[in-house]
């Protein structure tokens, strides 16, 4: 069915190029967080339960912070995005966030700047581009649908 629907195979695409951006950005931020956990707890093997800690609580906040703001763009955002420039126009909030973000990691690669960014690229995923993937669906018929 999807080969068959030109519209279906966009929304394919989207999809697919969306998952490799996020786990590619995933990969690089995770790549950082080790750099920063050795550099703050060191390397030697008898603090390894340390360094995973350190990572463990990093990542535990940094998905409460996502959790949180995917929360606040879905109850708050969202609605009032879609009425002021449309599901189309939508679109490209998620791909403009993530290009700051990797030119961020390019220019500057510091965890700090790039967690914030990361958040709001994860919670900007969870919340506004699900909703428009869906929305993007609606035109579609039942069988599309499922």
């Amino acid at each position: 069915m999807i080969l068959s629907d030109p519209y279906l195979r966009l929304i394919a695409i989207l999809t697919v190029l969306l998952n490799i951006v996020t786990g590619s950005g995933d990969f690089i931020f995770g790549k950082l967080l080790v750099a920063h956990a050795n550099e703050v707890v060191g390397t030697a093997a008898s603090l390894m339960k340390a360094r995973k800690a350190y990572i463990g609580t990093f990542y535990a906040n940094y998905y409460g912070w996502i959790n949180l703001f995917s929360f606040l763009i879905q109850s708050f955002l969202v609605s009032r995005i879609f009425k002021r420039i449309g599901v189309r126009a939508s679109l490209f909030v998620l791909p403009a966030i993530s290009l700051a973000a990797f030119l961020s990691i390019l220019a500057y690669p510091v965890l700090s700047i790039v967690r914030v960014l990361k958040i709001s690229e994860n919670s900007a995923n969870h919340s506004l581009q699900n909703t428009v993937r869906q929305a993007l669906l609606l035109p579609t018929s039942r069988e599309a649908k499922y």
